[in-house]
């Protein structure tokens, strides 16, 4: 069982995502978070199966994605939990998985009745925390959760995440909304990531283009590309 963060020495940055597949902006997007924020690690938690994401690549790919992106990292403070792909306890307690605020009472050792601490830091991209008002328990999350969040582009197509120039990321009206809601947010400060698993893998499941290549090698760990290349 892994020490609750709430007691830790040195707390940790939860960080939950299908990494379909892991890519090297989460990790600069933890770095970010660990430069900024008081946090001894941040904890990479990928999903088992979330019943709102289709075409996951299969969790052993996934899995084995993190633990090369990590150890391409080479930064001890980045670590992974399988606690989600343990396919036998997902077989056995399935609810218990399907849900962010499932997997953080698994992780702090709570039953699935419990209110989660108040407090828990967990980081995320600007896009996810958009959601962050549809997820499973959202009332409950938006009172416990600090979220560390990271700012993301345009990449996909989602032009609200871009606020003007002369205004910051966080004040979007995505952004302002949830905060408005109880959301308690603490904005990292970084350039836009202009990448996604989204669009990685559109460049893998096509001939890709000279840019596409590109965008392979510059955010993919070659050990990560290279295994994808293969399936």
């Amino acid at each position: 069982m892994l020490t609750p963060a709430v007691q830790a020495a040195e707390p940790t940055l939860y960080c939950f995502g299908s990494f379909n597949p892991m890519h090297l902006g989460h990790v600069a997007m933890a770095q970010a978070a660990l430069a900024q924020g008081a946090f001894g690690r941040v904890l990479f938690v990928p999903a088992g199966s979330p019943p709102h994401k289709s075409a996951l690549l299969p969790a052993a790919v996934r899995w084995a994605g993190v633990q090369a992106t990590l150890a391409w990292a080479a930064d001890a403070r980045l670590q992974a939990s399988p606690v989600e792909l343990d396919a036998a306890a997902v077989a056995s307690e399935p609810t218990y998985y399907t849900y962010t605020s499932h997997t953080l009472r698994r992780l702090l050792g709570l039953p699935l009745s419990a209110p989660l601490p108040m407090g828990l830091p967990v980081l995320m991209g600007q896009d996810c925390f958009e959601t962050l008002a549809t997820w499973h328990e959202a009332a409950h999350l938006l009172e416990r959760l600090q979220c560390w969040v990271y700012p993301r582009g345009e990449e996909d197509g989602q032009a609200q995440r871009e606020a003007p120039p002369s205004q910051p990321w966080y004040q979007t009206p995505a952004v302002a909304a949830l905060v408005a809601q109880g959301a308690q947010l603490h904005p990292l400060q970084g350039p836009a990531l202009p990448v996604s698993a989204t669009l990685l893998r559109a460049a893998l499941q096509s001939q890709p283009t000279a840019a596409q290549q590109a965008l392979l090698q510059q955010w993919l760990a070659p050990a990560v590309l290279q295994a994808l290349v293969a399936l």
